[in-house]
């Protein structure tokens, strides 16, 4: 029977405050930066996503097993929001804000088409959506996998929920063919659904009361097609993963260890799920270090637990599929497949926690007395028991529940600003676990990229006592030791990385780079062919080539890389500054060629907060270039200005030599 007006205005009502309280709680993440954690490689690094919606990328979203993963919507959805957006971060958030309330929305629309409970379905979806938990998922543009498979597994969820009582029929086959088709387009956008047909067996015990009603060899045989798509889907995941080398050989993670961890993590996602302190972005796997006491106080808190949910299964099922929703949605990202160095991450509660929620909620409505059947509506497979509250018993209940709504949301809206970006975020990290490797190695490549070497050369070497076995951490140590002109820690630090990778172009390029400066253009030469040889497009590689020729005074070789590297990253200040000098130097350039060279420092300039020395002297060629004389010499003292408070006189100089030349209407020599 279709619903009332009544009953359609209450459910658009309810709707609206789900997605009003996602956006109290995680609509900070609007004002939120990239973050130097995925996201350079997932968006702002990729190359594949540059042009945003293009034929060739949609080709490559759904055949590369690039990041380790196979997830061709997600990639489809990074692109669009490039197109739409270009790299501004607001709306990449935006899309991952406005996915997380359509899913808290689904959420409610589904428990409500299962267990006709309107009351307890928004309790549930409420609390589920606005926990800090969920911040992660939300706030980290990488993560969009997260929001995007939640959409289609919810919405595979609300197809199921609805009609699930017909069992033969075109009906029956038609609803199962909309299941099958939205859990498709969930696996791929990420694995995050793989035990939905578990799930949907666990939904026909309680609250659909299908089963014992209908055989168990039927409800198995009708989720054939699910079980099918799951596996495959673990298939290609697996071999992606392998192939791209996230995962962890049983020699690194013994089985022990293994499951060790999986017992302590489940501890931990029940532990912040009632008191959500000490989230990180990454906590680090123990390894063998892991203290016996944290597995016996899991184990202590969640045997006593399922066995008091396995006791009253009959009366109070919703304890039981909640924490069996729980458990077995976590099996595959609980460890034993172990991927990547983390022990647990808060995304991975995205979908666990759903049943949690759900089992709490049904079991504080039974306490209040809210949301229970009418005494008909009882018996063993009924979503409750007893009599109707009263007006009064209602008060206290609803007031508790808004304000755990509330603090929760509240809570998540201070978490989500740790995410503002990659130095605040590194930096609550340590806050919470000072021994991070993976956090003193970010925080120390995000100083690199600031231009803030004695800090950046901290936390690396921290980052080393820690880990020492970092072949990226080395790189970029080995990289900023090079650029200090320190070559002999640089190539100590360098063929360190080499030993640990030896497929490591950027540990390869910087080399190149540490032998040019040495003037050693035999192994120069070798090292850069030896990078692009592994990594062909979007290399520093390519640019160090460019400077090679530049100092050998090879002008049209230098150009041709440096474009090259400019295909690959347009966003690459040092090649765009390059580029535009050289441009902008040539005596009579082009009025063409000019105008390029000035549209190049404009670009190299716009990347920068405050731009460098360098970056505005080439701003003041390329102007003089295109004859706006009066502009350069301004742009110039400027430049001069900017090296004086960097300290570097002989930069000073020369800038001020052109100063004068651009004063009297002509430009500098080249």
């Amino acid at each position: 029977m279709a619903p009332d007006r009544a009953t359609i205005r209450m459910n658009i009502g309810a709707s609206l405050l789900l997605a009003a309280l996602v956006f109290l709680a995680f609509g900070g993440a609007l004002a939120g930066d990239f973050v130097l954690f995925d996201d350079p490689m997932y968006v702002f690094e990729n190359p594949d996503l540059q042009d945003g919606w293009t034929r060739e990328g949609v080709r490559w979203a759904f055949t590369t097993g690039y990041a380790a993963n196979w997830h061709p919507l997600t990639w489809l959805s990074h692109m669009l929001d490039v197109e739409s957006y270009g790299l501004e971060p607001a709306g990449h958030h935006l899309t991952s804000l406005w996915l997380h309330a359509m899913n808290a929305i689904l959420l409610f629309a589904a428990l409500r088409r299962l267990t006709g409970r309107r009351g307890l379905s928004f309790f549930a979806a409420a609390l589920w959506a606005v926990h800090p938990l969920r911040v992660e998922s939300v706030a980290w543009i990488a993560e969009r996998k997260d929001v995007l498979s939640m959409f289609f597994g919810l919405a595979a969820l609300c197809a199921y929920g609805g009609k699930a009582k017909e069992t033969a029929g075109a009906s029956a086959r038609g609803r199962m063919a909309w299941v099958a088709a939205w859990f498709a387009l969930s696996l791929m956008s990420k694995p995050l659904w793989v035990t939905l047909p578990f799930l949907l067996l666990l939904l026909d015990a309680w609250p659909l009361g299908r089963w014992p009603g209908v055989s168990a060899r039927a409800l198995v045989r009708e989720k054939i097609p699910l079980f099918l798509l799951a596996a495959a889907s673990c298939a290609v995941t697996y071999f992606v993963q392998q192939a791209g080398g996230a995962t962890r050989s049983f020699v690194q993670y013994p089985i022990g260890i293994r499951l060790a961890n999986a017992v302590a993590a489940c501890g931990q996602y029940l532990r912040t799920l009632a008191w959500p302190s000490g989230l990180s972005f990454f906590n680090p796997h123990p390894g063998a270090g892991l203290p016996a006491g944290a597995v016996a106080v899991a184990l202590a808190i969640l045997l006593p637990l399922a066995a008091w949910a396995a006791a009253g299964v009959r009366r109070r099922p919703w304890f039981a599929v909640g924490g069996l929703w729980f458990l077995g949605s976590l099996v595959p990202m609980i460890g034993l497949v172990q991927v990547g160095g983390a022990a647990w991450a808060d995304r991975y509660t995205y979908l666990p926690h759903i049943g949690l929620w759900v089992a709490l909620a049904w079991g504080a409505g039974e306490w209040a007395g809210i949301g229970v059947p009418a005494p008909k509506e009882t018996g063993r497979n009924a979503p409750g028991g007893g009599t109707r509250p009263t007006a009064k018993t209602r008060i206290i209940p609803a007031v508790l529940s808004v304000a755990l709504v509330l603090v929760l949301a509240l809570l998540s809206r201070r978490q989500t600003a740790v995410w503002r970006d990659s130095e605040t975020l590194f930096l609550h990290a340590l806050g919470v676990q000072e021994e991070n490797a993976v956090a003193h190695g970010n925080l120390g490549i995000h100083y690199v990229t600031q231009e803030r070497p004695a800090e950046a050369e901290r936390h690396l070497l921290r980052s080393l006592e820690i880990q020492e076995g970092n072949a990226a951490v080395h790189c970029v140590l080995g990289g900023l030791y090079a650029s200090q002109n320190r070559t002999g820690e640089a190539t100590e630090h360098l063929f360190r990385s080499l030993e640990l990778d030896p497929g490591n172009a950027m540990a390869h390029a910087n080399l190149g780079g540490v032998y040019d400066a040495l003037g050693r253009d035999e192994e120069t030469l070798a090292h850069l062919a030896r990078s692009l040889e592994i990594q062909p497009r979007r290399n520093e590689a390519t640019y160090n080539l460019g400077n090679f020729h530049l100092k050998r005074g090879r002008r049209a070789e230098a150009i041709r890389c440096y474009r090259a590297m400019l295909e690959d990253d347009p966003r690459h200040a040092k090649s765009l500054n390059n580029l535009a000098w050289l441009l902008a130097a040539e005596p009579g350039a082009p009025r063409a060629q000019a105008e390029e060279a000035l549209a190049l420092a404009r670009r190299a300039i716009g990347l920068e907060k405050e731009p460098d020395a360098s970056l505005l002297d080439t701003l003041a060629l390329a102007q003089a270039a295109c004859g706006d004389f009066a502009e350069a010499a301004e742009t110039a003292r400027k430049a001069a200005e900017r090296a004086a408070e960097e300290g570097d006189g002989a930069l000073g100089e020369s800038i001020r030599s052109r100063i004068r030349g651009y004063e009297e209407g002509r430009m500098p020599p080249p």
